[in-house]
């Protein structure tokens, strides 16, 4: 349970269920990268906060975030801490 979270090194790579990236809505990442843009300050915002910002889990927020790190929409400037790109 607990190393699910602050498994930031595994966003964005290919999962185990054969390297296919996880289908995340473009409303999910439009919220977060609004979320971002509220929260994200001179060192990013970290998963928990966006996750209660954008009323979801942390694993569903990760995975979002994932997908836009693979998207090069955010960047992790900071171990654990997401800024957007642009």
């Amino acid at each position: 349970e607990s190393e699910e979270i602050g498994a930031i090194e595994d966003l964005g790579g290919a999962d185990s269920t054969g390297g296919e990236e996880t289908q995340v809505s473009e409303d999910a990442k439009d919220k977060l990268l609004l979320a971002l843009d509220k929260l994200e300050g001179e060192e990013g915002a970290g998963v928990k906060d966006l996750a209660a910002e954008i009323d979801e889990s942390i694993s569903e927020t990760e995975d979002i975030l994932g997908v836009l790190l693979n998207e090069d929409k955010v960047y992790e400037p900071v171990a654990g801490k997401f800024k957007r790109l642009g």
